[in-house]
């Protein structure tokens, strides 16, 4: 195969081909069999991108003789970026635990409470699949940032909501009592685990109310359970979690790497062209390996 590769004649001329094969795959045509043997997955890597490229080369080639201009690559929008081997489990636990905090953060109207729950769900099942203190730890200090960040940005959901039942029938009519019979402040001082029962009271009151106050502030609210179900269900899925193998702890990478790359089709897709958006949702610094601090020079 190695033979074939080496003299293959490729339809195409420039510098194209060239940079599709990396460093290794060189050594491996000129190295000995220890070169060979140690650059096997590079070898195949770069078949199956030059195979790739091939195929792309042909289709626009094709494209254009039909007299077709061609200014876009529309099939990496197909690719799923998480899946490349340069992303460590480290990184792409970081990344997906700041992205997770920034959704819950930033969720106008319920938006993003389906894609939420996923990756709620995806991560934690990753997490039980650690073992080590260091991933554990980073696993749990993910968890209570994304408590934290539900806790700080619910008074503000709130008072959108209770604003809407206000303008409608007073700040001391039955209707506000109702769905705020101890006022906003006990969401804000109530333990973790009677959040969700005082916003359930607040729901069931509210809902019956919607033809006047409008299904935007319903949806908000029960936006705002499922937001706090699924960081709930994170944290009890990782806390029983326990080893079930290198290939179980891949398939959970997997997992997550499909819910990720939902996440950012679906946010491109709420916010075209928006790039503040996008780094904002997405910080894309957190899977990208990072350089040594420079060392100071010793006199």
């Amino acid at each position: 195969m190695l033979s074939v590769l080496a003299g293959a004649e490729f339809p195409m001329r420039g510098r194209g081909v060239e940079r599709l094969l990396s460093p290794s795959l060189s050594s491996i045509l000129n190295g000995g069999e220890g070169a060979r043997r140690a650059g096997e997955e590079a070898l195949r890597t770069a078949i199956l991108r030059l195979r790739l490229f091939l195929h792309r080369s042909n289709a626009r080639a094709e494209r254009a003789d039909e007299g077709v201009d061609i200014m876009l690559d529309l099939a990496r929008y197909f690719t799923n970026p998480f899946n490349d081997r340069r992303i460590t489990l480290g990184r792409l636990i970081t990344f997906a635990a700041k992205h997770l905090v920034r959704m819950v953060m930033n969720n106008p109207g319920a938006l993003l409470d389906g894609r939420i729950a996923a990756t709620s769900v995806a991560l934690g099942a990753l997490e039980a699949t650690m073992t080590d203190d260091i991933s554990r730890l980073g696993a749990r200090k993910a968890r209570v940032q994304g408590k934290e960040a539900f806790r700080k940005a619910l008074p503000e959901h709130l008072g959108q909501i209770h604003g809407a039942v206000v303008a409608v029938f007073g700040p001391k009519s039955p209707e506000v009592r109702r769905c705020f019979p101890k006022g906003r402040s006990e969401f804000i001082t109530c333990r973790d685990h009677a959040l969700e029962a005082a916003l359930r009271a607040s729901l069931a009151a509210l809902t019956p109310l919607a033809a006047q106050v409008g299904q935007g502030p319903v949806d908000n609210l029960a936006g705002l359970i499922n937001s706090w179900n699924a960081l709930l269900s994170e944290k009890g899925a990782a806390s029983a979690g326990k080893s079930r193998g290198e290939e179980a702890r891949r398939e959970a990478k997997r997992a997550l790497a499909v819910e990720l790359f939902r996440n950012v089709l679906a946010l491109a897709s709420s916010y075209p062209d928006d790039l503040g958006k996008a780094a904002w949702y997405c910080p894309q610094h957190l899977l990208e390996k990072t350089s040594p601090a420079p060392q100071a020079a010793v006199a």
